[in-house]
């Protein structure tokens, strides 16, 4: 295909951490782009350093799949509840993330019968197959939890629409994931489930807009602090947006017109020969 056509790629994932930078971008992978959009000004500086003599062009516009939360409006909640998502991640390696499904699974039903909340379960679609293979759990034991959720009053969303799932959100709780990014566009806040994770400096100053929880008892705390109205971060998450991420707004016409300048100036070039 590199002989007929001039290659473009944007980012698969939003990059929080340098650990999968060499995954996303193999060397015989990236030596066969024209155009490379990466998700941050972090990724595109390390391209450019580890692939200087290898790379045509390496251009941060923005991510596009975040611009969905700049265009849509975010749902106002007339429940009378606050509606919580767990989002746990799929693996316990801790070198790709970690998950806490394990620390916090009996930590979510016990707050949904002890607060005024709506809680949605929404696992990577990896998690349980992941703890079958790794004999962490059993086909039975995943189905009996899976009841369990629902005699709390916990919904199993395995399917939905991520944006609008975010969108109808009043309070995230993940594990190392983008999911945070996104939901942050949001304005709203993000318990930030810690697991050792070693985040690249973009996201070090992103996730000072979060709540951490370390263990257990942060998690209710932070919980129980935000159904009560309490939210001091309000403020911080708001400039991080401002001064961080609204680059990503309009990102998909800059990328757009990117390509199509390099298209025109060669054609216009080409007349130019004739």
């Amino acid at each position: 295909m590199i002989k007929f056509t001039r290659c473009c790629y944007i980012s698969y994932g939003y990059e929080l951490s340098n650990i999968f930078f060499d995954v996303e971008y193999a060397k015989q992978f990236i030596r066969n782009l024209f155009f490379v959009f990466p998700c941050n000004n972090d990724v595109s500086k390390k391209l450019n350093t580890v692939y200087n003599d290898t790379l045509h062009h390496v251009d941060f516009l923005g991510y596009p799949a975040f611009e969905c939360y700049f265009n849509r409006n975010v749902q106002n909640n007339d429940s009378g509840s606050i509606r919580i998502l767990w989002t746990p991640r799929w693996s316990y390696d801790e070198k790709i993330g970690g998950s806490r499904f394990f620390e916090y699974k009996d930590t979510i039903l016990s707050l949904a019968d002890q607060l005024n909340i709506s809680v949605t379960f929404r696992p990577h679609p990896l998690l349980f197959n992941e703890l079958v293979i790794k004999g962490m759990m059993t086909e039975d034991e995943i189905d009996s939890y899976l009841q369990n959720l629902d005699k709390h009053g916990i919904k199993y969303d395995h399917g939905t629409d991520l944006a609008e799932a975010l969108i109808n959100t009043d309070v995230l709780i993940s594990d190392f994931s983008s999911i945070v990014i996104e939901f942050l566009l949001t304005g709203k806040p993000v318990i930030y489930c810690e697991a050792g994770m070693l985040l690249n400096d973009h996201a070090q100053i992103i996730s000072e807009g979060f709540y951490k929880a370390y263990n257990e008892e942060d998690v209710i705390r932070y919980v129980k602090m935000l159904v009560s109205g309490d939210d001091p971060l309000k403020d911080k998450r708001e400039k991080i947006i401002s001064e961080h991420l609204s680059i990503h707004n309009g990102s998909s016409k800059r990328i757009a017109e990117r390509i199509a300048e390099d298209w025109y100036g060669r054609v216009e070039g080409r007349d130019n020969e004739k």
